[in-house]
């Protein structure tokens, strides 16, 4: 996780809004908004971390912040002042053109009240083991490398990597098919970090979840080892 706490004191010298993306984060990490500036965003989506359905997703948004500017991508078919042609200014209506997805956000509610109930910091640190657990039983493995390098932060839950002699959708297709293990292989919505880190040909993500298991962690580090030695020989 980027340390919000030094970017959010950024803004505040700036007088920037701050937009945080909290795709992975949220269900799994705090974020305080209190520790925010006052004009902040943070978008997540529904399907991760909140266990909800896919096509859900919520975004907070500050006090103060200025929605003069901020004019929504769709209009119309609110069922309120029909005969204006366009949406209507008041909040939240504003932002909700059309029919809500309302059998989508009675799921995302019933995930959060599981996450709420579980608790936060208990759900991050099993998925901070199981990472650990991963990593552990992958020390020595020729050729595996993971972004950034190790560190001791892994309460997401998520690990980029890469066989170095591997084309990741390679990986990810025998993974699935031999193995019986999914992950996401590209670049995760974010190719400038990608070029950044000298990697445009994407890398594989392995998101743990809070009903993975240390077994599942144990096939997935024999699984790369045997990728891995297969490639070598």
């Amino acid at each position: 996780m980027p340390d919000l706490t030094s970017i959010a004191e950024i803004c505040r010298e700036r007088q920037l809004s701050l937009i945080v993306d909290a795709a992975q984060a949220a269900g799994t990490v705090i974020i305080d908004v209190g520790e925010l500036p006052k004009k902040s965003l943070i978008a997540f989506a529904g399907h991760k971390g909140p266990m909800g359905p896919a096509g859900t997703g919520a975004l907070y948004v500050g006090e103060g912040f200025d929605f003069e500017n901020f004019t929504p991508l769709i209009q119309g078919g609110t069922g309120f002042k029909s005969e204006s042609l366009t949406q209507p200014r008041q909040l939240p209506i504003y932002y909700e053109a059309g029919t809500m997805n309302l059998p989508g956000f009675a799921g995302l509610a019933a995930g959060l009240s599981f996450v709420l109930e579980k608790g936060v910091e208990h759900i991050a640190a099993h998925k901070h083991r199981l990472i650990k657990l991963l990593l552990e039983n992958l020390k020595g493995v020729p050729n595996f490398i993971c972004y950034p390098p190790l560190n001791d932060d892994y309460s997401a839950g998520v690990l980029c990597c890469n066989l170095i002699n591997w084309m990741p959708n390679d990986v990810s297709d025998i993974l699935r098919d031999s193995f019986g293990i999914i992950c996401r292989t590209g670049l995760h919505c974010a190719p400038m970090i990608h070029t950044a880190m000298g990697i445009s040909r994407g890398s594989i993500r392995i998101s743990v979840g809070f009903f993975n298991t240390e077994k599942d962690m144990l096939e997935v580090a024999s699984a790369i080892r045997i990728l891995a030695l297969e490639k070598i020989s």
